[in-house]
C-alpha cells in the first residue's frame, strides 16, 4: 500500500496538502506516539523522585505520581509552543495551528490539553468533522494540518518504531532505578546475600512490585534466585515470603 492510498482512507473529500487538516491515519499514530513519550516522561519523573527521595509514605508516592502526570501533561500541552512540537507530530509532519491565525499562546495549548482525555467524545469529533477539530480544538480555537515539510508515510512509521523502542528501554530503566532505592529491593537484597557462597547483586535482572508484595529475580553469583517479600502490617519493613531458585519453576 503507497503513502497516496494510506492518506485516500480518509475519506473527508479533502486534499492531503499543506495546510489542510491532518489525514486520519497520521493524526492517530502520531497521538500514539506522544502518549508513550509522555507516559515514559512521567514515568522517568517519578522514578527520579523515588532515587533522589526513597519513600513509600503515602504523601511522597502521591506527590511523585503527581509529579510524573504533570511532566506527561506538561509535554502533551506545551510541546507545540515550546520546542516548537511534539515529536509524534514532528514526525508525521503535523503541527498545531490557531484557527483565527493568531500565534500559539500557553493559555489556548492549556484549554486544548484540558480536554485531550475525552477520548470517546474527541474520536467521534475528529472522524465525523470536515475540520477535524475535536473539543479541545475547539474551545482554544485550534486545528492540527499538515505541515509543509511532509515526511513520507513509511519512513515516519519506520522512525516512529524506532522511537517506541528507545521509549520502551528509557522506560524500562528509569523504572529500575527507581527500584534500585526502594525498601523493597533492600530487604531482598539482605535475604540473598546471607546465603553462602552468594554475591549481592546490585540491581534485579526482572521485578514486579504490586500493593504489599514484591517479587525480583536476580543473580547472586552461583544461579538465578527468585526471592519474595511482602510489607508488614504496620508498614515499617518487608519480611521474607520465599527465596528459590528460579529454575526451580
Amino acid at each position: 500500500m503507497t503513502d497516496s492510498q494510506i492518506e485516500a482512507l480518509d475519506s473527508s473529500g479533502l486534499s492531503a496538502t499543506p495546510g489542510t487538516p491532518a489525514p486520519h491515519v497520521r493524526r492517530l499514530l502520531a497521538l500514539w506516539l506522544d502518549v508513550s513519550v509522555a507516559a515514559v516522561a512521567a514515568v522517568v519523573a517519578i522514578s527520579l523522585a523515588q532515587f533522589a527521595k526513597p519513600s513509600e509514605s503515602p504523601a511522597w508516592l502521591i506527590g511523585s505520581v503527581f509529579l510524573g502526570l504533570s511532566v506527561g501533561s506538561a509535554y502533551l500541552g506545551l510541546a507545540p509552543l515550546y520546542p516548537g512540537n511534539t515529536l509524534g507530530k514532528q514526525i508525521f509532519s503535523l503541527r498545531v495551528v490557531s484557527a483565527d491565525e493568531r500565534p500559539l499562546s500557553g493559555l489556548r495549548l492549556l484549554k486544548r490539553l484540558l480536554l485531550l482525555g475525552l477520548v470517546p467524545i474527541n474520536a467521534v469529533m475528529v472522524l465525523s468533522r470536515g475540520s477535524r477539530a475535536h473539543l479541545g480544538d475547539s474551545w482554544a480555537r485550534t486545528h492540527v494540518v499538515l505541515s509543509h515539510s511532509r515526511r513520507n508515510f513509511w519512513v515516519a512509521l519506520i522512525a516512529a518504531g524506532l522511537v517506541l523502542f528507545v521509549l520502551f528501554e528509557l522506560g524500562t530503566g528509569a523504572a529500575l532505578v527507581g527500584v534500585l532505592r526502594s525498601e523493597a529491593w533492600r530487604a531482598a537484597k539482605i535475604e540473598l546475600a546471607s546465603e553462602p557462597g552468594a554475591t549481592a547483586p546490585v540491581f534485579p535482572e526482572s521485578f514486579s512490585i504490586v500493593g504489599d508484595l514484591a517479587s525480583f529475580d536476580a543473580d547472586v553469583g552461583h544461579g538465578m534466585r527468585r526471592i519474595v517479600v511482602a510489607r508488614s502490617r504496620d508498614g515499617r519493613r518487608w519480611n521474607l515470603v520465599s527465596n528459590v531458585r528460579v529454575d526451580e519453576h
